[in-house]
């Protein structure tokens, strides 16, 4: 692009120079000169104006590819952003997890600790305790062989019953550590649930920021291309206006010859020479434009 630049800043002094020139040539009523240079000078205004677009649109390249690497930080930025804020959510909901293991090892722990050491106090039936008391009578009254016997009656029965509480706590113990490892299923399943959310809260705002952010970038790319346009437009438009309000009238070859013919006839009205020298000769002249 420093190049294009340089170039146009050459056309422009040359143009500067050619358009002096042109002038000289009006001044002194060599038109035909004065034509070869307003269309060397043209030749070189186009030249320019192709130029300022290709700057233009060297520009608006350089531009893009600016855009882009803006395009590819912001992306780096978003993906850094994030990966960052899952990375946290990750860690906290596996620290909640964890603690939340511990807490049901400790109170599975607990309970069965509470299952093996816990005594109560045997609750016998009506006819054991009736039993009881008869054998205790009879041992009073000397009846020891009818104690005896009742005695034994009691012993199987308070055998039996002790069994039946034994396995009545122990169920009850069962029960009871069941129902606490479904409490622990129940709230693992609840932090479970409560963690998916949180993430899935997170996804959204994350692809609701990438959205905003995809809408911003499609703005700034549609208004660089919106600008380049504008000053294409506005290039295009100047060298249009100038064209139309400096166009001069076409000039074919048989109104240079008239031209020369005009000038011919007035030097031999004002007698001079000038009509039989050869460089006023139509054919010389002609053969100069069509050299420019």
């Amino acid at each position: 692009m420093r190049e294009v630049e340089d170039e146009v800043f050459r056309l422009e002094e040359q143009i500067v120079t050619t358009q002096h020139e042109m002038h000289e040539f009006e001044v002194a009523h060599d038109y035909v000169n004065a034509e070869r240079k307003r269309q060397e000078m043209q030749a070189m205004k186009d030249r320019v104006h192709r130029l300022e677009l290709k700057s233009l649109r060297l520009q608006h390249d350089q531009d893009l590819r600016d855009f882009r690497v803006v395009v590819s930080e912001q992306k780096e930025l978003f993906d850094d952003k994030w990966r960052v804020a899952f990375e946290d959510h990750r860690m906290k909901a596996q620290a909640l997890i964890v603690k939340q293991q511990a807490r049901h090892e400790r109170e599975k722990g607990e309970a069965l600790d509470m299952l093996e050491t816990s005594v109560r106090t045997p609750r016998f039936s009506a006819q054991l305790l009736s039993l009881r008391k008869r054998e205790t009578w009879l041992a009073k009254q000397q009846r020891y062989i009818e104690a005896q016997a009742v005695k034994e009656k009691g012993d199987q029965m308070e055998k039996e019953e002790l069994s039946r509480m034994s396995a009545t706590l122990k169920q009850e113990g069962k029960n009871q550590l069941n129902q606490l490892l479904l409490k622990h299923t129940k709230e693992k399943s609840a932090l479970r649930d409560r963690l998916l959310a949180t993430k899935r809260v997170l996804e959204q705002s994350r692809n609701d920021d990438y959205e905003r952010m995809r809408t911003r970038l499609k703005i700034a790319e549609a208004e660089l291309n919106r600008e380049h346009a504008k000053n294409v437009h506005a290039l295009v438009g100047a060298r249009s206006k100038v064209e139309h309000a400096h166009q001069p009238p076409s000039v074919t070859e048989e109104m240079l010859e008239a031209a020369v013919n005009g000038r011919k006839r007035a030097a031999i009205g004002h007698g001079a020479q000038l009509s039989h020298h050869p460089r006023n000769s139509p054919g010389r002249a002609l053969r100069q434009l069509r050299q420019s």
